[in-house]
Order: structure tokens, then C-alpha cells, then sequence
């Protein structure tokens, strides 16, 4: 059965495109699966977590150290990459390195500017280890290089791999990133609402229920007109006009909760706001104030009635969705309840 290994790639990004680019279409081509920046969103603390699993899982560890050092976690004063370097030694996992002979004469857009020390010493010390690393200089060699070199890690060294299954691995990895920002994102979620009522009485000293919150907006009417410039008819607001209204937050979370009950978006939310807004002035149209609209979705956070993420399908729009406690909350005032004898 034909076994295939999975080689993680490090290295500096931005300076590095091109060589990144060619050595995965290398490996690729070789039967090797790939593991490596691609997948990853960003670089922080948190999300290394995540890469060092990802390299327990590979089989061998390719670094290419061009004239960067890298963005620098704040906690361990290193470069993600130099992280990831260390990681893969101290878990034994082969390495190969392969450093730029010349990161001097490297044109000044992808050298090192800040971290000059820092970057020399991480040189130094990946050159030490003379077994695993080597020298680069032209790029359209690097490629050609490294596999190679790692046909002979292979010959030498032998590791687990994998063997054939129904997945793509490289698509296996990147939908369980996927499922890790996802997971992230709802617990981090999850936690902010625990800390916002983590106290039962803070919870209850919030209004709610048949408490009144006066709400300001502007009254208006709409009028038709025809827009010669664009050759169209157009809507226009006349006879604007400041109001204010009173609801209470039980109306509040039945106008909102059956378009939020599965989730929509923050100017549906408004506008399920604005036309209670309507019924209660019963006049004209109505649009809630940003204020005004900003108090209600914070306090129903606050009541954990809602929960608000961002949308990656649109450009900073809210997705706005009723949670477990505003469901039941909702279902509690507006199902009948059965009469007793």
C-alpha cells in the first residue's frame, strides 16, 4: 500500500512568496502532503497552540530562512518562526533547513530592518546544526534542493506517514482550521457573556421584562419622485420630525426574536425595532436613533437574550442570533399556557 508523509514548510511569509510557491507545487508534485502557513489566519499566541499540533501530525520539518526574522510573539520575545523551529527539535522531528547564503546582499525590501540581532543569532543557531541545514542561494535550486533532500531524509529516517484514505489531506486541514476559528470565535463568546453574568443578581438588577426604556428616532414620510440625472424614481423622506416612544423590553424581545430565531442581520434586527417603533407612534414611518438602537442590543447581550458575531460573507456586517436563554425567554411570553380547574 502506497504510504505518502506530510511535510510542514516554515518560513517568513511576505519575503518568501515566490520560493514558498515553488517548492509546494515541488512537493505537491512528489506525492508529499503539505502543512504550513497557508492555513493559518494569523500569527499570535494563541493560534501557535494549534500549529504545534499540527506539526505532532507531520512527518518531517522543512525551514527556509531567507534575510527576515518574522512577526515576534510579545510573550517569548521570538519569531513564530523560530517557534516553530524549536518545536519541531524538541519533539524529534526531522528538520531540514535551508539558509540563504547571503541575507546581506538580499534585495533591502526583504531584508531584516528591526530585529537584525535577533535574526543573526536564530541564523547561527539553525547553521549549528550542521547535519540538517544548508545552504540557498538562487531560488529556482531551492525547490530542487530541498526534495532531494528529503527523498533521503525519507531513505534514512522512515516515519509513520499515511496511507491512502477517502480525504484530501490538505483539505482535511484546512476545514479543521476552519472548525478551529469557529470554535474559537463561540467560546470566546461564550466566556464574555459568562463574565457579563457570572454574578445572578447583576443579571436581575438589569430592566427587563415589563420595564420601560424611552427610545428617540426620527418620524417621517415618504415621497416619490423622479431623479431625471439617473433617468429613475427614487424614495425621498419628508416631513422629518424627532420622536420619542416608550417600550417595554418583553415587546422589544417579541418584535426581534422570530426574524433572529435563527439568526439575521443587525438592520433586520433594526428594522423589526423601527416598525414596532411604528404601531406605538401610529403615524408616518420610523427610524431609531443609533443611541437608542445601540442601548437595546447591548442590553439584551446583557440579558444573554442575543449573541452578535461578525459576517465573513459581507464587509463588517453583524449577524445577530437569539440564544438558548432568549428563545426560552420568548417562548415563555407568547405561548398559551393551559388553564387549570
Amino acid at each position: 500500500m502506497e504510504k505518502r508523509y506530510q511535510v510542514f514548510v516554515s518560513s517568513t511569509y511576505e519575503d518568501l512568496k515566490e520560493e514558498r510557491k515553488r517548492i509546494i507545487e515541488t512537493l505537491l508534485n512528489a506525492k508529499f502532503f503539505l502543512a504550513g502557513m497557508e492555513l493559518f489566519t494569523a500569527s499570535n499566541e494563541e493560534q501557535f497552540l494549534y500549529i504545534k499540533k499540527i506539526i505532532d501530525y507531520c512527518d518531517y520539518y522543512v525551514l527556509i530562512l531567507g534575510a527576515r526574522y518574522g512577526s515576534i510573539d510579545k510573550e517569548t520575545g521570538k519569531s513564530f518562526t523560530e517557534m516553530e523551529y524549536d518545536y519541531a527539535i524538541a519533539q524529534n522531528i526531522p528538520v531540514l533547513a535551508f539558509v540563504h547564503s547571503d541575507p546581506e546582499n538580499v534585495v533591502a525590501n526583504k531584508r531584516e530592518k528591526n530585529n537584525i540581532k535577533l535574526f543573526n543569532e536564530f541564523r547561527s543557531k539553525v547553521l549549528k546544526n550542521s547535519k540538517m541545514s544548508k545552504l540557498w542561494s538562487e531560488n529556482y535550486e531551492l525547490a530542487a534542493d530541498i526534495i532531494v533532500s528529503l527523498f533521503q531524509m525519507v531513505d534514512e529516517h522512515p516515519r509513520v506517514g499515511w496511507v491512502r484514505g477517502g480525504e484530501n489531506v490538505e483539505e482535511l486541514l484546512a476545514q479543521i482550521n476552519r472548525l478551529r476559528i469557529e470554535n474559537d470565535k463561540l467560546a470566546r463568546s461564550n466566556e464574555e457573556l459568562k463574565d457579563l453574568l457570572q454574578d445572578k443578581k447583576s443579571a436581575d438588577n438589569l430592566a427587563q421584562d415589563e420595564d420601560i426604556i424611552k427610545v428617540t428616532g426620527i418620524r417621517y414620510d415618504n415621497k416619490d419622485e423622479y431623479d431625471p440625472e439617473f433617468d429613475m424614481p427614487v424614495t425621498i423622506r419628508i416631513n422629518q420630525k424627532k420622536r420619542s416612544c416608550s417600550l417595554t423590553w418583553n415587546a422589544l424581545l417579541q418584535a426581534v426574536a422570530p426574524i433572529c430565531f435563527t439568526g439575521c442581520k443587525e438592520y433586520e434586527f433594526r428594522n423589526a425595532i423601527n416598525e414596532l417603533c411604528q404601531e406605538k407612534i401610529h403615524e408616518g414611518n420610523y427610524d431609531i436613533s443609533q443611541k437608542s438602537f445601540d442601548v437595546i442590543r447591548f442590553q439584551m447581550l446583557a440579558l444573554n437574550w442575543i449573541s452578535i458575531e461578525k459576517s465573513y460573507n459581507d464587509i463588517e456586517v453583524d449577524d445577530i442570533c437569539l440564544t438558548n436563554e432568549g428563545k426560552k425567554e420568548f417562548m415563555d411570553k407568547v405561548t398559551i399556557k393551559k388553564h387549570l380547574q
